[in-house]
């Protein structure tokens, strides 16, 4: 499991090497500085049978039968200890992250939850020694109740629904990544079919970006993601904001003119035409399926929607989303970013 962490970190220092000397944002001894880090303590073998090699991508398909659901090859996602504190590095005048897995939090009481939040803070690009959890955002959290699980495939009587890893977790274990992507439906696992069936089990992988790094100087964080899956019957991803907003960075807009990745807003009113406000909290609700409800993300904004269709597919490796977020609504769009969020897709 180390080997295969170090080869992913290696391939990723090599893509962002190409990708920032081919554009003249990063020199190549810092570049040099991080691959140095990241292989001390490796032998040689290891860089010598690994170094060529690409960051394996998934086959995108628009149908699925056994032959093609076995061609997906979804890369492997580190578990994490945030008691090491050794998620962030820093090199030069550039951060780099790697992301967290949700934790469980089902049946925690509020306190462990904000003291864990605090610990993942003071680990991430926004530490702060000052910092408390938003009570806009956070203060809804019920003590002792169970959490919606990572995953957007479920239970029909709300049976397994919040076992193990938390989907709340996601935004609570990295607020490094200001902006993520999560789902925005559900699928139920009493449906048999075979897309469904693997589906369920693969697809929440895909919501963990590679890796983030972080420019100070041009207030703006990278961010790698594995290129998105179609989903089934067309149903619709989500843009969720609560670390920017926990962070003070409260209105969202997707700059086409500095995007290339292509995706569809159902809504004729997006946040890729007009500038939005980000909404998100923690709450006890009932979409669970669980008598006495789960603590759960709310509110619904459609505004944040799209989808991923086959011209999604075809969109190069290495295209990108541009997130522009504020702290107070601009007059305009064009107006510069208090910090940009760059979604790049491999």
């Amino acid at each position: 499991m180390k080997d295969k962490i170090l080869y992913l970190l290696l391939i990723i220092c090599l893509i962002l090497l190409f990708l920032q000397i081919s554009t003249g944002n990063k020199s190549l001894s810092e570049w040099k500085d991080c691959a140095n880090k990241i292989l001390k303590n490796t032998q040689q073998e290891i860089v010598n049978n690994k170094k060529n090699q690409n960051v394996q991508t998934v086959e995108h398909k628009n149908t699925a039968n056994k032959n093609q659901i076995n061609e997906y090859n979804l890369p492997a996602q580190q578990e994490t200890n945030i008691s090491k504190n050794q998620r962030k590095e820093v090199y030069g005048n550039m951060e780099l992250i790697l992301p967290n897995n949700p934790p469980e939090l089902s049946y925690k009481t509020k306190k462990e939850i904000l003291d864990l939040r605090k610990q993942y803070v003071q680990n991430s690009f926004f530490a702060n020694p000052n910092y408390q959890p938003s009570e806009e955002i956070f203060g809804g959290i019920v003590d002792g109740k169970p959490w919606v699980k990572f995953s957007n495939c479920f239970q029909d009587d709300g049976t397994s629904n919040v076992d193990g890893k938390s989907y709340v977790g996601l935004f609570i274990a990295n607020p490094s990544f200001p902006v993520l992507i999560s789902y925005f439906y559900r699928y139920y696992e009493n449906d048999n079919s075979e897309w469904v069936q693997w589906f369920c089990k693969n697809s929440p992988k895909r919501l963990l970006p590679y890796v983030a790094y972080y420019h100070k100087d041009k207030k703006e964080i990278e961010v790698l993601y594995p290129k998105l899956i179609k989903t089934y019957n067309n149903k619709l991803y989500e843009f969720t904001g609560l670390n920017a907003k926990d962070f003070g960075y409260r209105y969202m807009y997707i700059d086409k003119a500095k995007s290339s990745y292509n995706i569809k807003f159902p809504a004729k009113d997006n946040v890729s035409n007009q500038i939005y406000e980000i909404q998100d909290y923690i709450h006890l609700g009932g979409s669970c399926k669980v008598k006495g409800g789960c603590n759960n993300i709310s509110p619904y904004q459609p505004y944040f929607e799209f989808s991923v269709d086959e011209d999604s597919d075809n969109s190069p490796k290495g295209s990108q989303l541009y997130i522009k977020l504020w702290k107070n609504k601009p007059v305009s769009p064009d107006a510069d970013a208090d910090l940009a969020e760059k979604m790049m897709f491999y």
